[in-house]
């Protein structure tokens, strides 16, 4: 059945709509941190707070639905509800072309492949 913007389903389009113009707009994107399995992370910058953050975006094959969906959104859901110097602050999630992406806090340094590697594990 067609949406006519006023039913439920229609605010649902109509802010799914606002949330990827707002994605896009709002994090520009610098260069790639890491890739895994399941995502590729971003330092990109928070245009509206004019911050680094780091964006980690879901590949477009896992995005498609099934487990690894659900597993993304909990691991977004689970990491906004922490707070604890030793976890990354969750700052925004949403969706961007059907990519559903979690934007958290930047840390800059090594990673921990370079501290294993360089022996500086302390």
């Amino acid at each position: 059945m067609p949406s006519s913007g006023h039913d439920a389903d229609g605010a649902m389009d109509g802010l799914r709509n606002h949330e990827r113009e707002r994605a896009s707009s709002r994090y520009e994107r610098l260069e790639e941190l890491g890739r895994g399995a399941m995502a590729v992370v971003y330092r990109a910058r928070d245009r509206q707070l004019d911050r680094f953050v780091a964006v980690k975006v879901l590949h477009e094959e896992k995005a498609r639905g099934g487990s690894v969906l659900k597993r993304f959104s909990r691991e977004a859901a689970a990491a906004a509800r922490l707070s604890h110097p030793n976890i990354v602050a969750v700052h925004d999630a949403g969706e961007e072309n059907g990519r559903p992406f979690i934007v958290m806090e930047l840390v800059e340094g090594k990673t921990l492949a370079d501290v294993y590697l360089d022996g500086t594990w302390d």
